[in-house]
């Protein structure tokens, strides 16, 4: 198995526009902070499936055809006017989105998705299932390359130790897989935090962000391990994120 990183959703975009052969792969997309944890949440919490987009006004859109569907969206980390939830994990309870068709729409997350959505096989990480993704990912043993959103086009510390994390696990249970040199400075990076996982989120740029806004509990949230088993997959037949 080769294991490759690419460390924002701008740069992967670019490369399948030279390489169309990107789109045979088995992507991973993650974005910690927060995306990827709160739809992992989402599902792990009863929701019927999840419709991901970049734009507001298709959000609202899909919204006004299906009523009873849940707004849930952000900018700059403030949630959308006129949406129901933002995204933070602690809003995407039972009570929720329990039953509910979940629209995201965020900053660098649903845009990461979006720009996935024609690879092999597209599957969403976060630490709240690391193990789960892990195992999915070596179930179906091919080239799996992690997506890292990034933070509107910049590099994130939390996203690579997740991708990192994810790697790790992957070794653990196939210590011949290939990695490029960027899968192996996600690699290195989890080895930095890997006691600590919650000091990696808050050091992050985006974390330390989050933590200016009053929202530092998320980043508690979002550093516990395999809270959930749950692992999200773009369905490309539906076009929904749904429950593996």
């Amino acid at each position: 198995m080769n294991i490759d990183c690419c460390f924002t959703y701008q740069y992967f975009s670019d490369l399948k526009q030279q390489n169309n052969r990107l789109n045979d792969l088995t992507v991973v997309a993650i974005d910690i902070l927060r995306a990827t944890s709160c739809l992992t949440t989402a599902l792990a919490h009863g929701a019927l499936k999840i419709y991901a987009t970049d734009s507001i006004g298709e959000a609202l859109a899909f919204h006004q055809q299906n009523p009873d569907s849940v707004l849930s969206g952000e900018r700059n980390g403030n949630i959308l006017r006129g949406f129901d939830l933002g995204n933070s994990p602690k809003e995407f309870s039972a009570e929720n989105v329990g039953g509910k068709i979940l629209i995201s729409c965020t900053t660098n997350g649903t845009k990461a998705i979006q720009t996935a959505k024609r690879s092999k096989n597209l599957i969403l990480g976060s630490i709240l299932n690391a193990s789960a993704v892990a195992e999915a990912v070596l179930a179906i043993d091919e080239p799996t390359l992690f997506l890292c959103a990034g933070t509107t086009g910049s590099v994130s510390l939390d996203d690579i130790l997740g991708a990192g994390l994810m790697i790790e696990l992957l070794l653990q249970k196939k210590p011949e897989a290939t990695l490029t040199d960027a899968a192996a400075i996600a690699h290195k990076t989890y080895q930095i935090y890997q006691d600590n996982l919650l000091e990696g989120l808050q050091q992050s740029a985006h974390g330390r962000k989050l933590t200016k806004m009053k929202r530092g509990n998320d980043l508690i949230l979002c550093s516990q391990k395999d809270l959930y088993d749950t692992v999200p997959v773009y369905d490309k037949e539906s076009g929904f994120i749904i429950k593996k």
